[in-house]
């Protein structure tokens, strides 16, 4: 069952990162940061793509349960729960960040520079992760048992 639902997380990060940042430039549009944008998904993708995958795993897995902790019934509430767990880290993160001094790392450009549109940018990138992963879940052809 784990292989599963790796396989369809796996699917579904590939084709929202294909998509979305790739094809629509969610994270350009949302950040307003089309340089930054392009060193993380572009000139150190062989890095980035990667860690994303671990990163987005750890946080759809912390919402998720958040979501059997709080007793979330249907995908409105899962939603939900993943939202307010993704705001939760990622706005830890951009408070950790704008509270210290700009530095040449990526993640405090980022978050300087992007402010809080970077939580936001991944509230919509965790939230439209997990669709296509229930989705794929819901229709995958595996034993439900």
């Amino acid at each position: 069952m784990i292989l599963h639902k790796t396989i369809a997380y796996s699917i579904s990060f590939i084709v929202i990162t294909l998509v979305g940042i790739y094809g629509l430039n969610l994270p350009g549009l949302i950040s307003q940061q089309p340089e930054l944008v392009r060193q993380y998904y572009y000139e150190n993708w062989k890095f980035y793509i990667p860690f994303d995958w671990v990163l987005v795993a750890i946080y759809l897995w912390l919402g998720l349960s958040a979501a059997n902790t709080l007793g979330a019934k249907g995908a409105v509430q899962t939603v939900a729960a993943i939202l307010l767990t993704t705001l939760l880290i990622s706005g830890s993160f951009w408070a950790y960040f704008v509270n210290q001094p700009l530095s040449t790392s990526f993640f405090s450009q980022w978050f300087h520079k992007a402010g809080f549109r970077a939580v936001i940018y991944d509230m919509l990138l965790l939230t439209l992760i997990y669709l296509g992963y229930s989705f794929i879940v819901s229709y995958m052809p595996i034993n439900k048992n």
